[in-house]
């Protein structure tokens, strides 16, 4: 069963970044611009944001903040082998 959602999960996974690579090939095509932060300007950013996860946290709760965590590693290069 373990296996089957870890394949379910890279399979959605994969999905994803297909259909985020079309996302982006439409809104160049429209003549919009994808803004790329360099690293400084995403940890200032992640700072800046800081508070509304912890917010998001209280209501929420810690489990689905290590739900997502942890689902951000399953299908990843690291657990394929």
């Amino acid at each position: 069963m373990r296996g089957a959602v870890k394949a379910a999960i890279a399979f959605q996974r994969d999905l994803h970044e297909r259909e985020e690579q079309d996302a982006r090939r439409t809104i160049e095509a429209a003549g919009c611009e994808i803004v790329e932060l360099a690293p400084e300007e995403h940890g200032a950013f992640v700072f800046a944001v800081s508070p509304i996860y912890e917010e998001a946290r209280k209501q929420c709760g810690e489990r689905l903040f290590d739900l997502v965590a942890e689902a951000k590693h399953v299908g990843t290069p690291e657990t394929r082998k």
